[in-house]
């Protein structure tokens, strides 16, 4: 039974990401822009400081900014390019955005219209990339530990990552993150720690909370751009099984990458085209039959993607999935809430299924403590209600401590993956975030001239 269940949630994890402490660093090989960087719990990460190519210079004295991808996934989701030895066919529209035009990266080659990293890097900014525990593709591949839960990667990843790129820049970076990218910053400006015991719960730290909010210290974020990122998935009316849970109750990962690579065009094209039907007939189906279809499918607008973005997605940027992550988010649409991994704490150890919400139940819950949030933070939300929802993300913004420089947007035509690199990215999201990121850090991180 369970070796089933394994091979359908490779299949179902595969559709739904197509559809999209103190720390010490060991700096890489040479000056090519690779680290590791150590946590506080001895996981080595890898990070990678952003340059279009080898002969480019880094973006040194601009403002820092970290990418950090959707669960699932790599940082190869920002940078959207064409690999050593791939041929694609993608061709630019008319016309390019003002930002692109005459941009001879871009004319050299066209997929990187669709990268962030890349519009970020033109626009002046010292790109980050980053993988979480587990993720990554060679060289850039972090290192793994099975028992991982969201609440890992918020307690011991973001601070060793945010404390590296302070330490190298002598700035506060900025922290963009796409859905759980965005839900680990969430908890970590909270000053998520683990409190004392074998077993602990998580407990919120106040001079954490201080300091990583625009604070002083090596913790310290300047701002947070969330793109989608939710305070919880959005619930499910089918629910989850019990054998599904007593898979994740394990500690494990599913592993997509050879599956994704073998399958690349031929995995996603029949999906796009597919789901492209179901769009068509939005109009046509009732509310509940039309939110459920599109729920079955990848998370992407079919109209909003090029094709050969959503190969070079499926074959460079999809990884896999940890349970402990898995049943912490699935968790969250259960109880309509993001709270900390319910098998945490003392007793909780053997815990199959996720225990109702009840007060003053011991467990800490994020989304119940949003205003602890109170850096300046831009949150864009794409217009499809799929595994997240508009609302939800409009809920993070107006939990949050409000801050002047503050601003929520749903970018229309958009669905969870394509909100970062669809065919409206370079022309609608790209610009929202630039702009917000030149009035944040003062005007200081100037348009520069593509390499």
């Amino acid at each position: 039974m369970k070796k089933l269940f394994a091979s359908i949630s490779i299949l179902v994890a595969l559709a739904l990401v197509l559809a999209g402490s103190p720390c010490a660093a060991e700096p890489g090989a040479g000056n090519d822009g690779t680290f590791r960087v150590l946590t506080g719990d001895g996981v080595s990460l890898a990070l990678v400081r952003y340059r279009p190519a080898e002969s480019a210079s880094f973006r040194d004295g601009g403002q820092p900014v970290i990418l950090m991808s959707a669960t699932g996934t790599n940082c190869n989701e920002f940078d959207i390019r064409t690999p050593p030895g791939e041929r694609y066919g993608l061709t630019l529209p008319e016309p390019l955005p003002d930002w692109a035009d005459g941009d001879r990266c871009i004319r050299d080659d066209p997929m990187k219209l669709y990268s962030l990293a890349y519009f970020l890097y033109d626009q002046g900014f010292d790109v980050w990339l980053s993988n979480y525990r587990g993720q990554g593709r060679q060289p850039n591949r972090s290192d793994q530990r099975l028992d991982a839960s969201i609440d890992d990667l918020a307690v011991y990843d973001m601070p060793a990552i945010v404390g590296f790129v302070s330490s190298q820049t002598g700035r506060k970076p900025v922290w963009i993150g796409h859905s759980l990218g965005a839900m680990m910053a969430y908890m970590y400006l909270q000053g998520a720690s683990y409190g004392s015991g074998p077993d602990p719960h998580v407990v919120s730290d106040p001079t954490k909370t201080a300091e990583r909010n625009n604070g002083n210290g090596s913790e310290a974020l300047l701002g947070l751009v969330s793109l989608d990122g939710p305070s919880n998935l959005a619930p499910s009316r089918r629910g989850t099984p019990r054998a599904a849970w007593r898979v994740l109750a394990g500690d494990g990962y599913i592993d997509v990458r050879l599956i994704a690579r073998a399958l690349g065009e031929r995995a996603i094209l029949p999906l796009l085209l597919f789901k492209k039907v179901v769009w068509a007939m939005d109009p046509l189906l009732p509310d509940p039959i039309e939110q459920s279809l599109k729920r079955i499918f990848p998370c992407v607008n079919p109209s909003n993607i090029e094709p050969d973005v959503g190969r070079y997605l499926a074959e460079y940027s999809v990884d896999g999935f940890h349970y402990g992550i898995t049943s912490q988010l699935l968790d969250s649409a259960v109880i309509g809430g993001l709270r900390e991994h319910f098998r945490n704490g003392p007793g909780n150890s053997e815990v199959v299924v996720p225990p109702p919400r009840r007060e003053a139940d011991g467990y800490y819950c994020y989304t119940d403590n949003l205003s602890k949030l109170s850096l300046p933070a831009l949150l864009l939300a794409d217009a499809t209600t799929d595994t997240t929802s508009p609302e939800d993300v409009r809920r993070v913004c107006e939990g949050k401590t409000p801050n002047e420089l503050d601003a929520f947007r749903v970018v229309e035509g958009t669905a969870h993956v394509d909100l970062v690199c669809g065919l409206d990215a370079p022309r609608e999201t790209f610009p929202v975030i630039g702009e917000w990121l030149r009035g944040l850090d003062g005007g200081e991180s100037g348009h520069g001239p593509g390499e």
